[in-house]
Order: structure tokens, then C-alpha cells, then sequence
């Protein structure tokens, strides 16, 4: 949370639990349903929710809206591994866990950041029980704002999956010349470039949103796919307990966030994190000096 202050940030998204089996946040439906160890005694990601709103800010979980790669949980939650498969009976059990978590945080959940919403095979998107997702996830707070990933910027799509999701999942794999690149490799004919020129997505409520990695490639440790052929050089760290280095220079970290939020979208930034909870001190600089840079121009138009 020291951290999370020195960035000035306005929300945290904050990962619930991912493609491990494990969750940062105790669950009696998964405990009831996976049997023991998948979730943990301390309820970390509640004390961190209480903390952000303390200070007046927003806290919205992400979790993947499926458990293909939680083999453990498979027969519990009665995910089918067939292909194709509506995933009927594995929706309504995961929901029960989802509206478990809505009801405990309550005020202190502000939103919801859902992933893994693809149209794979595993689980094609189009089968997602949308009504029932959206209940579950409001069980503790009626205002909580929701969105489903289907890879969105990454995918050379600027729509939403359901024109109802309240703000874009925005997944941005990198930034060229301060805008989005749509897709993740290069087409025959060029690069596809997007900015939006408005806050919500045409004829829609839903509002823009980026979601952009700023030093490593998601997560701490993992490196950045060749195959994605980024606009700059990724230095991995030489040592655990050093963090990748922003892959921006400020200037050009600037004028995306300024542009993107000037016509009125949103846009969170992802930072790597420490297994002990701390974020890079040179990502911090850098956030420190983008904020700094939003609140002179902020006023200046103001004035």
C-alpha cells in the first residue's frame, strides 16, 4: 500500500487468483466443492480492499472466468474438458464462488476484471450465462462495475464482448508511437494503430479502457515473447529481487495516458510485483512522474 500511495493511482485492480488453483482470498465455496489448500487463512486481497478504500480509491478484482489449467479443481467445480462445451454446470458452481467473494467484500469490491472470456474452444464466450455472471458479481454491491477480457486490443478488437459490460477489458500488448497496436503481430499490409475519440464505444455504455503492461510482460520473471516483435528492447533483471525495467520512456508514457484519458477513457497500468508485495522503485519513479505530469496539465486547462 506504501507503494500503491507513492503512484497516486485512483484504483487497483488486484489478482484474486489466476491459472494455479490457488486464491488470495478464502472461499468456502471452493473449499466445499476442491477440498482444502486452495484458498488461504488470511484473507489478503479483503484487508488490501479495506486499505484502498480507506483512501478514498477503488479496488476491482481480477480472476479468470474459467479453471481449464486448475486440474484440481476440474471434477469439483464439474468443468468438462471437452471441446466446445457450454460449461453449464462448471457456470453455475464457479458463480456460487464469485457471488461467496461479492457478498463478503461488499462496498469494499468496487468491480470486477474478468478474463480468459475467449472464443476457444474450452469454453467459447458465447455460452457464458451473461444475466448470472453479473448477478453473482453484484451479490455485495448493486454499482460494482464489470468487464469481460476476450483479448480485446490484443485481439484487433475495440468492442466489448456484450455492449452491457460497463467499462472495456482493454488488454494492450504495447504502445508505438504513443498509440495501440491492434493484434498482436504485424499484418501483411501494415500496422493497425487505435485511439479513442470518445469515452464510450459507439453505441454503447461502455466505457474505454487500456490495460497495458509498463516493465514486465504481466507478470515479474517472465519475459516477452519474441513473436510479438515489441518496439523496444526488454531487459530481463539479473537477479530475482530486481524488477524489469520500464520499457517506456516517460515522455512517451505521458502523452498515451494524456490522450487516452483527455476524450474521458480509463487506463490502468500493469506493474510487476515482488513476492513480498513491493513494486519496482524505478516503475514507482516513473508513475510518480507521469501523475505529476496529469495534474500540471489538469490544472493548466482548468485555468
Amino acid at each position: 500500500m506504501a507503494d500503491f500511495d507513492k503512484t497516486g493511482a485512483d484504483w487497483l485492480i488486484f489478482t484474486m487468483g489466476q491459472n494455479t488453483g490457488f486464491y488470495a482470498s478464502p472461499n468456502a465455496v471452493i473449499d466445499s466443492l476442491a477440498g482444502s489448500g486452495h484458498t488461504p487463512r488470511r484473507d489478503l486481497a479483503l484487508d488490501i480492499a479495506k486499505a484502498v478504500k480507506k483512501r478514498g480509491k477503488q479496488f476491482i478484482a481480477y480472476l479468470p472466468c474459467e479453471v481449464r489449467a486448475n486440474k484440481a479443481m476440474h471434477q469439483g467445480f464439474g468443468w468438462n474438458t471437452q471441446p466446445g462445451t457450454d460449461q453449464a454446470e462448471f457456470q453455475k458452481k464457479y458463480l456460487k464462488a464469485i457471488r461467496e467473494w461479492a457478498i463478503k467484500f461488499g462496498p469494499n469490491l468496487d468491480g470486477w476484471w474478468f478474463d480468459g472470456c475467449y472464443t476457444w474452444d474450452a469454453f467459447p464466450n458465447k455460452y457464458m450465462q451473461w444475466e448470472d455472471w453479473y448477478a453473482a458479481s453484484r451479490a455485495g454491491n448493486k454499482n460494482a462495475v464489470i468487464t469481460f477480457n476476450d483479448g480485446s486490443f490484443c485481439a484487433n478488437s475495440t468492442k466489448p464482448i456484450i455492449n452491457s459490460q460497463d467499462y472495456l477489458s482493454g488488454e494492450v500488448e504495447v504502445l508505438i508511437d504513443g498509440k495501440i497496436r491492434l493484434g498482436r503481430k504485424a499484418k501483411a499490409d501494415g500496422i493497425s494503430l487505435f485511439m479513442p475519440k470518445g469515452a464510450y464505444v459507439d453505441g454503447t455504455q461502455c466505457l474505454y479502457h487500456a490495460l497495458l503492461p509498463i516493465d514486465a510482460c504481466w507478470e515479474h520473471g517472465t519475459p516477452w515473447d519474441p513473436s510479438q516483435k515489441v518496439p523496444f528492447t526488454p531487459v530481463m533483471p539479473k537477479a530475482q529481487d530486481e524488477m524489469e525495467t520500464p520499457v517506456y520512456t516517460d515522455k512517451e508514457l505521458i502523452k498515451f495516458v494524456a490522450n487516452f484519458t483527455k476524450v474521458g477513457g480509463a487506463v490502468t497500468l500493469n506493474a510487476g510485483i515482488f513476492q513480498e508485495g513491493r513494486l519496482g522503485p524505478k516503475t514507482i519513479k516513473q508513475l510518480k512522474i507521469l501523475r505529476e505530469s496529469l495534474k500540471k496539465e489538469q490544472s493548466e486547462g482548468v485555468r
